[in-house]
């Protein structure tokens, strides 16, 4: 009679032990969607922050170009702003989509997938960099040189530009490698619960 009720108190135990796991699973899958939803909304609301920086960058390339009657030089700098400013904004519209192709009712390796795809994009990106920006700086050195302009208006160049290159080292470092870096460890550890 005992052997029967040691049993099937071990029955028990057993159950809601496996039930305590199973909660536990649930709710760290619960936690780790949530986190993960959070830090991807941080980057589509970023992208799209850039998004719409371009979208008035655009237009007012087009008036100053219309308007501002400039040097050779400052014209080109104002050409080529608007094409970057283009091109680019075709290439962030064409991020955003994939980064919100990341969706929970799909399955992990769908969303591992888009996620490496936006890290690599994140990446072109930074290679990109290395030919915009010095572009860039060059540009803006000619555009002053041949406007002969003061020394006050070639420190203000310099702090633009150095505050430039930090803000985008930023965005990329403690933002973009530091958020992706997160979601691919979260998405990760949300596949290892799946497969258990």
């Amino acid at each position: 009679m005992e052997l029967d009720e040691l049993k099937n108190v071990w029955a028990s135990l057993d159950e809601r032990l496996n039930k305590q796991e199973m909660l536990k699973g649930s709710i760290l899958k619960e936690m780790l969607q949530s986190k993960t939803t959070k830090t991807v909304s941080k980057l589509i609301n970023l992208d799209i922050s850039s998004i719409c920086v371009l979208l008035v960058a655009i237009p007012l390339c087009v008036f100053i170009i219309e308007r501002v009657k400039s040097v050779f030089w400052g014209n080109v700098t104002i050409i080529f702003t608007a094409i970057f400013s283009f091109i680019y904004l075709i290439w962030a519209i064409y991020k955003l989509h994939g980064l919100m192709k990341i969706d929970f009712s799909k399955s992990i390796n769908d969303n591992i997938y888009y996620m490496n795809r936006y890290n690599i994009h994140i990446k072109w990106d930074k290679i990109a960099s290395l030919v915009y920006i010095p572009i860039f700086v060059l540009l803006g050195i000619l555009t002053y040189a041949e406007n002969k302009v003061s020394v006050t208006l070639w420190i203000f160049l310099i702090c633009v530009l150095l505050l430039a290159i930090l803000l985008t080292y930023w965005s990329w470092k403690l933002i973009y490698d530091k958020n992706i870096a997160s979601i691919r460890k979260s998405l990760e550890e949300l596949k290892e619960l799946e497969e258990e």
